[in-house]
């Protein structure tokens, strides 16, 4: 699939935005270990797709 840089960046602000929203829920003293467990996982595995996108991107437009 082929996606525009408009909609790659549109992708890659909500991504920041779920990790801004799960590094938060980390610092809920409220959850227990496990869900830390699993939603330090989920930070890891959204910001290694940011990055991803982000890469792609920029070589995407060095090719433009």
């Amino acid at each position: 699939m082929e996606l525009s840089p408009k909609a790659v960046r549109f992708i890659i602000e909500a991504l920041e935005y779920r990790i801004k929203a799960y590094e938060e829920n980390l610092n809920n003293i409220d959850t227990d270990s496990d869900e830390n467990f699993y939603v330090a996982n989920d930070i890891i595995y959204l910001e290694a797709i940011r990055e991803e996108l982000s890469e792609a991107m920029v070589q995407k437009l060095k090719n433009v």
